[in-house]
């Protein structure tokens, strides 16, 4: 049975679950986690990161009683069917990480192979050679352009990921409340039908 330890919610703490990763081929390197509760939503929340050898991340947050309140692979929150149920909950998340560990390992060779073919035009001096100086500020200069881009894209994707997380809590205040109208109205049912016996 796989269980939580939250009040030693660290890599020891989390051994069933980096078993279950193991079992699947899924080497983690490391395991980041404070072992600090924060209140999100109403629950009292703890958050683990888990570093996979292939580069995948892995963020966990469960609720105090030991169940899962979100997952995040890549920065990306993926749905969780069987969040109250751990045993499920889990192999989900394996399945996820692994049906997304070739398109990662793919994703990673081409933005790779992608820097190794950008040209850098290095300033030419009267004789036609470079000092390496200048050589030095061409290559720095290019990679804060690298920088600035990849910032963009990573506050564009925190922002998505932000937006998913507030649809994903109104999604689950609606079913709420849905789920107390059809509580209503199955007690008015029960009612009624007691009314007509007695009639």
């Amino acid at each position: 049975m796989i269980k939580i330890d939250f009040d030693k919610f660290n890599e020891a703490g989390l051994k069933d679950i980096l078993k279950q990763f193991g079992k699947a081929d899924l080497p983690v390197e490391k395991v980041d986690a404070t072992n600090k509760a924060k209140r999100e939503m109403g629950f009292l929340v703890k958050s683990a990161t888990f570093n996979f050898e292939s580069g995948q991340k892995l963020l966990l947050k469960a609720k105090a009683g030991g169940s899962i309140f979100q997952v995040r692979l890549n920065g990306k929150v993926i749905p969780i069917k069987n969040a109250d149920d751990l045993e499920k909950g889990v192999k989900e998340v394996v399945q996820y990480v692994k049906k997304n560990e070739v398109t990662y390992l793919k994703q990673r060779a081409k933005r790779i192979e992608a820097l190794q073919k950008v040209k850098i035009k290095l300033p030419k001096n009267k004789t036609g050679s470079v000092s390496i100086e200048r050589q030095i500020e061409s290559y720095n200069s290019s990679l804060d352009q690298l920088k600035i881009s990849n910032d963009a894209i990573g506050g564009q994707i925190e922002e998505a990921n932000n937006v998913a997380i507030n649809y994903q809590s109104k999604i689950e205040a609606l079913n709420k409340e849905l789920s107390q109208i059809l509580d209503s109205i199955e007690l008015l049912r029960s009612q009624i039908n007691k009314y007509k016996e007695a009639a």
